[in-house]
């Protein structure tokens, strides 16, 4: 008779071939190669035993291909690939459940491939839970029948008093804590960060082909919105009620509107007012190549820092400043315009507590930032990047896949006059959230400084995604085209409608100048740089050093000031 758990084992593998077939003929994993090959190479360790001891570096050499020097120690590539991969399964099942009888799950924080048997009870209540290959070992029948085991010793009463003595204590500082915590947060409740609900693509015509474009389409969405921290990603139907953060709804229409055309209708629905905020329509065509190209400005535009989001939920919460996902709105609004009332107050907040743990290295990269910015009393320059060295580090080491906390290691690369490191930190974040328009912008400006023309087609992307009417999007972008001697093509961000009531502040006339001047209107760029002048804080200030409270980094100032001066807007 053979054994049974020979016999789990054949069934189970049998599973996940059948299901990695199956797999590979999706149009998710068809437009992916690098994670075709990564999913294929941890099925087949899984499958011959290796799946537990798999380590970093033997995934990035035999699993992805890199070289034999791979440090994985320094080098996050792999744990970014299966992060990636994770997800697209992820978002793949939750598009299509019913594809297949069983489903392919990597384990959070290892390389091990699990096979989910999915019946019918588990398909039809999200409360039920899926077994592995859906068999249960005779060991564990057994243990399952099996009687308490009743302890063999006594309690003393000396040990009993004492046990319930340290209950007593811990239970005092545990009070303690929590009322000195909650003195801290006066009359407001900890914002959450709210949920999007991303439903299926509807396609009104069900052709293959139109088909196929839905999938990926979907897919795309998903991924690229499950990357940033401004909202958390849900599809299908929410699984949590307004009570845990509000609720955003984007619902996507599908309709065929030509031989190789479709067009793509997207609605946000604030749960709150039950109304649409946002919409746009997007052309996609049959080319799987271009569809994340198409998508990509709607998803920066949803989902950035300076988004429709984010901006929807400062306007409800403009005077609430607890820690977390409030503080960081209260830190995006404190970028748009620059107010030094606005920064001390992100500085008393960010310090505390943060609940919610994916916020925890995106707080600390917003300190970083803060720590670097010259207007900050008590400034001096060595002292602050060693303190901002300190928090990005902190982040990175909270969360290695962050792209935000990446955001800020390059950065202070840069400004160490680092490009090697700064270069291998700038491709790690722009891969890990290539939607984040300000990250894919101030990176790429910061490494064609460097004198790489790879950086070339990050500050293309950053055109593409750019945001609509944000100076802080708009500034970095400037500063690309100076430093590249490209300034007659600012006739992009000359129109750039301003949103938020930020059209007056200093930020503002700062690009207004710049664009100006890069396009030889140089009257409009007079007045502009005047009025950025009046609102500087001290009236004899240079200008230069009014340049250095918005751009940090020397070359990219130096190269701001020498556009100013030769087109005799500044003496």
């Amino acid at each position: 008779m053979a054994d049974i758990g020979s016999v789990e084992n054949f069934r189970r593998d049998s599973l996940m071939r059948d299901e990695l077939a199956r797999l590979l003929n999706t149009p998710e994993l068809r437009r992916a190669p690098v994670l075709t090959r990564l999913l294929q190479y941890l099925v087949s360790e899984t499958i011959a035993g290796r799946g537990r001891t798999l380590k970093a570096y033997t995934v990035a050499v035999e699993g992805l291909g890199r070289e034999s020097d791979f440090d994985a120690l320094s080098d996050s590539y792999p744990r970014v690939q299966v992060g990636r991969l994770r997800k697209l399964l992820e978002a793949h099942y939750a598009k299509f459940p019913l594809a297949g009888s069983s489903h392919l799950v990597i384990e959070p924080g290892s390389y091990r491939v699990r096979v989910v048997s999915l019946g019918s009870a588990a398909l039809s209540s999200a409360s039920s839970p899926a077994t592995e290959t859906g068999f249960v070992s005779a060991v564990q029948r057994a243990s399952a029948s099996a009687p308490p085991v009743v302890g063999r010793f006594r309690l003393s009463w000396k040990w009993l008093f004492l046990g319930i003595l340290l209950i007593a204590i811990l239970a005092a500082v545990v009070l303690t804590v929590s009322r000195r915590q909650s003195t801290k947060i006066v009359g407001d409740a900890v914002l959450k960060t709210p949920i999007l609900v991303l439903r299926p693509v509807n396609a009104f015509r069900s052709d293959a082909q139109t088909t196929r474009v839905a999938q990926l389409a979907y897919a795309v969405m998903a991924d690229g919105m499950s990357r940033s921290w401004t909202a958390r990603l849900q599809t299908g139907t929410p699984s949590v009620g307004t009570s845990d953060g509000a609720i955003y709804e984007l619902t996507p229409q599908l309709v065929k509107t030509g031989t190789n055309s479709n067009r793509l209708f997207l609605r946000l629905i604030e749960g709150r007012t039950h109304t649409v905020i946002w919409s746009t329509t997007v052309t996609l065509s049959d080319d799987p190549g271009k569809v994340e190209t198409e998508l990509a400005p709607s998803i920066a535009n949803l989902m950035g820092a300076f988004g429709v989001i984010v901006t929807t939920e400062f306007r409800r919460n403009q005077t609430t400043f607890t820690p977390g996902y409030a503080c960081m709105l209260q830190y995006i609004a404190f970028e748009r315009n620059h107010e030094a009332r606005q920064r001390d107050r992100v500085l008393k907040c960010m310090p505390e507590p943060v609940t919610e743990t994916r916020l925890k290295a995106v707080v600390l990269t917003a300190r970083a930032f803060l720590a670097l910015d010259p207007s900050t009393t008590g400034y001096e320059k060595v002292a602050a990047m060693t303190r901002a060295t300190e928090l990005a580090n902190e982040a990175v080491a909270n969360s290695p896949e962050d792209a935000f906390a990446r955001f800020a290691i390059a950065r202070i690369n840069y400004l160490n006059n680092d490009c090697v490191t700064g270069k291998r930190n700038t491709l790690k974040a722009v891969a890990l959230n290539p939607y984040d328009p300000v990250l894919v912008a101030v990176l790429g400006g910061l490494m064609y400084q460097c004198g790489d023309d790879e950086a070339l087609p990050l500050i293309e992307r950053a055109f593409l995604i750019r945001p609509e009417g944000s100076s802080y999007g708009r500034l970095p972008l400037a500063l690309a085209l100076i430093v590249q001697g490209k300034t007659d093509q600012m006739e992009i961000l000359a129109d750039a409608h301003e949103i938020g009531g930020e059209k007056n502040s200093a930020y503002a006339q700062l690009c207004d100048a710049l664009v100006f001047a890069g396009l030889g209107d140089r009257n409009a760029a007079v007045k502009s740089w005047a009025k950025f002048m009046v609102a500087q804080p001290s009236k004899d200030a240079s200008a230069d050093t009014a340049l250095r409270n918005y751009i940090f980094s020397d070359g990219l100032r130096a190269g701001a000031l020498k556009l100013l001066t030769d087109r005799n807007i500044v003496g």
